[in-house]
């Protein structure tokens, strides 16, 4: 008969996790992970909203240029109804509606000879949201595209007021007809539009040149 031995058997017991524990941790990396990608969606947001405004205002000193440009080039003989110079205050005195005949290169040309007459007509309307926009309508005057509807393009969104005066020589008007007055000698561009949770306005003057008469000082010597 054996003898059963009287050492007692001990059962190691291993370092590890509880379930507490492993839920505790779970519960703060899920925090950690939570700030981590608050944060980085709201530096994202913050500087795509930078970026927006930055293009927002670089297309509506495009929009200006755009103008200054057509301003510039303007076409008004006195004969030709179709190239009358036209500035109404519009619905409101901040929505003004300006038209003239300006002369445009075509696309890719660069000798002046080429050059092609066409009506453009700028004004406040409304996009597919119903908010404000400065719009440019071009009509050319000859070939196939002056039979058909004006092509229009918005400039600028978020418009607040669109104000324009034109100078006579003497004073700054906020309407002009050409029939009988000819042509302005300048315009005054004030252009207000949403920036952020403000506004930003832009402001320009342009002189036009075909309503600047040129005189010669030359005398010629009579025998």
């Amino acid at each position: 008969m054996s003898r059963l031995s009287g050492r007692v058997l001990q059962v190691s017991r291993r370092p590890g996790f509880t379930l507490i524990e492993l839920i505790l941790a779970i519960a703060i990396a899920s925090l950690v992970v939570t700030l981590v990608f608050s944060t980085y969606h709201t530096v994202t947001v913050t500087l795509q909203g930078q970026e927006d405004r930055r293009r927002g205002a670089d297309k509506v000193a495009d929009a200006v240029g755009q103008l200054e440009r057509d301003l510039a080039c303007t076409f008004a003989p006195k004969s030709d109804a179709a190239c009358a110079f036209e500035l109404q205050k519009g619905a409101t005195p901040a929505a003004a509606r300006l038209s003239f005949c300006t002369a445009v290169m075509p696309a890719n040309e660069t000798d002046l000879r080429w050059f092609e007459l066409h009506r453009v007509v700028y004004g406040i309307g409304a996009d597919a949201a119903n908010s404000p926009v400065l719009f440019r309508a071009d009509q050319p005057l000859a070939g196939p595209g002056a039979f058909a509807p004006p092509v229009t393009n918005t400039l600028a969104v978020g418009v607040e007021s669109f104000r324009v005066s034109v100078y006579d020589g003497a004073a700054w008007n906020e309407e002009w007809s050409s029939a009988g007055s000819g042509c302005p000698r300048a315009a005054r561009i004030e252009l207000t539009t949403k920036y952020g949770s403000g506004s930003k306005n832009f402001q320009t003057e342009v002189l036009i040149p075909v309503g600047n008469p040129v005189t010669s000082r030359v005398i010629r010597a009579v025998q």
